[in-house]
């Protein structure tokens, strides 16, 4: 594999040249600061660009299209990272040794149809379009309930911090606000995203013609864009805060539970390797505290685990158990972090942690679109490569672990109630 970043004007143009697939994937990224009403524009952004352009003015033509470009119909996300939005276009090739090399050109040149050349009259997207792509998201939210666990974390979260605070910002918007968005406000918010983002182009795969793709990316795209970006960590700054805890009813068949764990003043280093493999201790992985004592010492949970969310400095516990075993498993939760901030933890258990964490580092090549996400992450997160990284996770010492563990304090704890 042969890794090469290019600095054009005003993109950046990620080649990551590979013959271990037998696909090629094409992504556009932009990143923009966070807010939750651009996030809701941007929603309905990513449906309706892929729905329809000027020249492709229904979805099927667009699907038809792929199918003719041996190509899987273009692909459209957001992400929230820490502070910043990131919106992704992206589709994937059928290997270019299998065709024409001038199908990859033509499928590039299909993403820029979608995203330059849009169904726009008078400064507004296509009214029909519109109004589809917006009931979507609109049901999108009414279902969120539905999914019990992503509900109850979201609740934790906002229950988590009384300001409003850009770790709170979900996917599924209030339904308020997105009956506040408007067609040309949806087309205000796509110009700011060509305008106003840091984009980068990324492409993986077996490329036997790297210049001329360098060459091609920049003759078809040309933006003026001007950014400055927030930093992407987001930091805590209330550490004095009471933690919160609230109950709710719910018709779920097992209490759904849901509890956050800020981390405060972390150094880089603590922030990048020591908190994830705190994590893999505590609840990360299947020979964590959280895995052992309530699973399978206790046998009341069929699952509780934890995940650690870098760039909100955040960790997150999850957990599903009959309305009697709440307060064992809140205390269990307790016990686990008491264990590991007084050390009471094997070096056998903190060589798993480290390994599970190791592992999931080398498993950044498992396809193209998996690396295409490594490289973009490690240019929004200014991150070294994967032997520095490794380097850096076996040098990490019993103590670190203990001394991050003191950085650590529940904020807040909500729990779905079940009715057994």
């Amino acid at each position: 594999m042969n890794y090469k970043k290019i600095k054009c004007d005003n993109y950046n143009i990620h080649l990551i040249n590979n013959k271990k697939y037998h696909n090629i994937s094409f992504a556009v990224y932009f990143a923009d600061n966070i807010s939750k009403e651009k996030l809701a524009y941007h929603n309905v952004l990513v449906n309706i660009l892929t729905t329809a352009s000027k020249k492709y003015d229904t979805r099927s033509k667009i699907v038809k299209k792929t199918q003719d470009l041996y190509s899987i119909s273009p692909y459209a996300v957001t992400l929230r990272c820490g502070n910043l939005l990131v919106t992704k276009f992206s589709i994937s090739i059928l290997n270019s040794k299998y065709l024409d090399k001038k199908i990859i050109k033509e499928n590039i040149l299909l993403i820029k149809e979608l995203l330059l050349n849009p169904l726009v009259e008078d400064e507004k997207f296509n009214d029909k379009y519109f109004d589809l792509a917006l009931n979507q998201e609109i049901k999108k939210t009414e279902r969120f309930k539905e999914f019990f666990m992503t509900y109850a974390t979201i609740k934790a979260l906002n229950l988590s911090s009384d300001k409003e605070e850009n770790y709170k910002i979900s996917k599924y918007i209030p339904i308020d606000m997105l009956k506040k968005l408007t067609n040309k406000g949806l087309y205000k918010s796509y110009k700011e995203m060509l305008n106003n983002s840091k984009i980068d182009f990324c492409i993986s795969g077996n490329l036997s013609n790297e210049q001329e793709l360098i060459e091609f990316i920049k003759k078809e795209f040309k933006f003026t864009n001007k950014y400055l970006l927030n930093e992407v960590f987001i930091n805590h700054y209330d550490k004095d805060n009471e933690m919160k805890i609230q109950f709710e009813k719910s018709d779920v068949e097992q209490s759904k539970l849901a509890l956050v764990i800020k981390a405060y003043d972390l150094t880089d280093f603590e922030r990048r390797y020591v908190a994830a493999i705190y994590n893999g201790l505590f609840g990360g992985n299947s020979t964590s505290f959280l895995n052992s004592i309530v699973r399978e010492e206790n046998a009341i949970s069929y699952s509780t685990y934890s995940y650690y969310n870098r760039s909100d400095n955040i960790i997150i516990v999850n957990g599903g158990f009959s309305k009697k075993n709440y307060e064992i498993v809140k205390n269990i939760i307790y016990e686990s972090m008491d264990r590991i901030a007084k050390g009471k933890f094997t070096k056998k258990m903190l060589l798993n942690a480290k390994k599970s964490f190791i592992n999931d580092l080398l498993n950044y090549d498992e396809s193209n679109s998996s690396l295409i996400s490594f490289f973009y992450g490690k240019e929004i997160f200014k991150g070294p490569d994967v032997k520095e990284r490794i380097d850096n996770v076996k040098k990490i010492t019993k103590q670190d672990i203990i001394n991050i563990s003191k950085k650590l304090k529940i904020a807040s704890i909500y729990n779905l109630e079940s009715d057994l």
